[in-house]
This record gives C-alpha cells, sequence and structure tokens, in this order.
C-alpha cells in the first residue's frame, strides 16, 4: 500500500485547519529538541541544553502547544516598531529644535546624569538575560518571544545611548556618558540592581531565568523607570523623558503579556509548575524589592521637584502583585 505523501504544513495537520501566517513561520524550528544534537551526547553542548532546558524546573508535555497572544513574528514586530522608533525620533528632533534642553533645572539635569543615563548598564543585561532565554527555550513559540523581547530592550539601550550623547553636547560638564560606569558600578543607588542582574545571569536554568526575570525583577524595574521615573519626569517638567518612557513602556507590557500567558500554560500543561513558580518567586522577590527601594533618593532627594518613595513602592508592589494574579500565582 502506499504511503501517503506529506501535505504542506503537515506537521500543523493535528489542528484541522489552515495555519496562521504565525504558526507556519513559527512551528518547531528547533529540531533539537527531539533530535538532539548531531554530537556526542557528552559533548558541553550536549550536557548544558540537557541539563538545564531539557531537565530544567519547568516541565510540560509538550511546549509547542504555547501560543504568543500577541502571535508576534517578524514582519509584524519591524512594522510596529519602525512605528515606534519614528516617534522617538520625531520627539527628539522636535525637542532639538524648541531647545527644550534649555529649561531643565541644573539639579535635575544631575539627576538624569544619576538615573537615566546610567541604565543602558543594566538594559544590556536584560537584553542578554532575554537572549538566553531565546537560545534555551524548548520551544520556537517561546523563543520568538524571548527574541522580540532582546530587540525591545536592545532597542531601550540604544535610545538612551542616542540621548545621553545629546545630553553630554547641551551639559559638558556633567559627565553624561564618561561616568556612567562609574556611577552604575559605585553610587548606593544601583548596586542592590547590579547584585540582581548579576545573579541572573548566573541563573541558567532557562524555566527559572525566565520566572526570575520575566516575573520578578523585570516587572520590579519597568514599573519603576518607565512608569512612576516618568512621573518624576513630568513634575520635574521634563516632558521629552516622560514621552520616551512611555513608548518603551508599550514594549514592557506586551512582554508582560506572553509571561503572563507562558505562565498560565506552564500550569495548565503540569500543576507541579505551580509549586516551582512559586518557590522560585519568592526567592527572588526580596533582592528586586531591594533594587528598587534602593532609588528612594532619586525620588525623595536628588530632584527638585518630590515624589513620595512609599507610595511609589506601594503601587508598584501591587502591579506586580497584579501580574503575578493573572498568571494565576498568589504570593
Amino acid at each position: 500500500m502506499a504511503v501517503p505523501k506529506l501535505k504542506t504544513w503537515s506537521a500543523l495537520s493535528h489542528t484541522k485547519r489552515m495555519p496562521t501566517e504565525y504558526e507556519i513561520v513559527t512551528h518547531r524550528l528547533h529540531y533539537h529538541t527531539k533530535l538532539g544534537f548531531e554530537v556526542d551526547p557528552d559533548a558541553p553542548v550536549a550536557k548544558w541544553y540537557r541539563k538545564y532546558r531539557d531537565e530544567a524546573a519547568l516541565q510540560a508535555s509538550d511546549w509547542d502547544q504555547f501560543r504568543d497572544p500577541h502571535q508576534m513574528i517578524y514582519r509584524k514586530y519591524t512594522e510596529l516598531q519602525d512605528d515606534r522608533e519614528t516617534f522617538i525620533d520625531v520627539l527628539l528632533d522636535e525637542a532639538e529644535l524648541r531647545e527644550d534642553h534649555t529649561k531643565l533645572n541644573s539639579q535635575w539635569i544631575e539627576c538624569l546624569a544619576q538615573m537615566f543615563t546610567p541604565f543602558r548598564y543594566p538594559g544590556h543585561g536584560f537584553q542578554m538575560l532575554a537572549a538566553y532565554g531565546a537560545q534555551m527555550a524548548p520551544s520556537s513559540y517561546i523563543t520568538n518571544c524571548f527574541e522580540f523581547e532582546a530587540g525591545d530592550e536592545m532597542r531601550r539601550v540604544q535610545r538612551i545611548a542616542y540621548r545621553t550623547k545629546q545630553l553630554d553636547s547641551y551639559f559638558p560638564s556633567y559627565g553624561f556618558g564618561t561616568n556612567d560606569r562609574k556611577i552604575w558600578e559605585n553610587a548606593p543607588i544601583w548596586q542592590p540592581l547590579r547584585e540582581a542582574v548579576e545573579k541572573l545571569l548566573i541563573e541558567y536554568d532557562w524555566s527559572k531565568s525566565f520566572i526570575a526575570y520575566n516575573l520578578v525583577v523585570k516587572p520590579y524595574v519597568d514599573e519603576l523607570v518607565l512608569v512612576h521615573f516618568a512621573d518624576l519626569c513630568r513634575l520635574n517638567d521634563d516632558h521629552v523623558h516622560v514621552e520616551m518612557l512611555g513608548n518603551f513602556y508599550l514594549d514592557s507590557l506586551r512582554n508582560q503579556d506572553w509571561t503572563i500567558a507562558l505562565t498560565q500554560f506552564a500550569i495548565e500543561q503540569n500543576p507541579g509548575n505551580l509549586s516551582v513558580i512559586t518557590e522560585t518567586i519568592r526567592r527572588w522577590k526580596p533582592l528586586a524589592e531591594q533594587a528598587t527601594k534602593a532609588f528612594r533618593p532619586v525620588f525623595e532627594d536628588m530632584s527638585p521637584v518630590n515624589l513620595a518613595f512609599d507610595s511609589v513602592f506601594e503601587d508598584i508592589n501591587h502591579t506586580v502583585s497584579d501580574l503575578w494574579r493573572g498568571a494565576g500565582v498568589k504570593i
């Protein structure tokens, strides 16, 4: 009896419908999850993936059933980010034409030098974490989410670097671009976050790295910087950075959506995953809180117009707790 020929998209035939563009370009791109690498099983790369991916703390019967709620693909991503990048281009060009920088208070300029421009250092760490998730994820559906998140983080770093050079050209005596690394490595406000980023970078289990970064550290930091530091910018008449940070926050919200979806999926696939997620959040939460609280002086001492940090921190905790509840996790 003749063997039926495989049809186009036969790998998706179980769906019993025409696959979407998203599924066609995303489905099962990782040949090595089933077949393994074509090397000695004891080769370092094979052992690494076996330990930190195949034997990871989170387990599911089929990770390829996960779907990004935004069904993001490269075409959609570049179109979306082209619009957002155009917005920032226009924002910065118009601000330069209006000479908005001449209206900034000198104390606020120093605050930007301490808080805003050094962020490209942890931002690059965030990009590395997302890239590691993309490298180690057990499904291309998950890998692509991480890849786009890495792109978001790199976009943020590049824009902050561009703005750093602008600020340096306006205010050469403040050390924009030249003092940033020293501030990142030594200023007390940054040290708890630096500790968190460095510890995250040596969490090699892909699933624990995902939980610690996407469900704990990143939400705390994004709410602190992209929402509440933006509020502080608004109070100090720095509307350029209000708009820029708000633009970055749109990326953060999209990443929260797939993070929630993947967490829910992991729990549905294997209820035992809930305890792993809960324990990992509890392990990293104190460090994320420390990293957030360290910035109290920025809000209450460094800026000309202050913002009560207790209410800021309470709001951040509330927002992050809502994120966990939405993902099906109670802490």
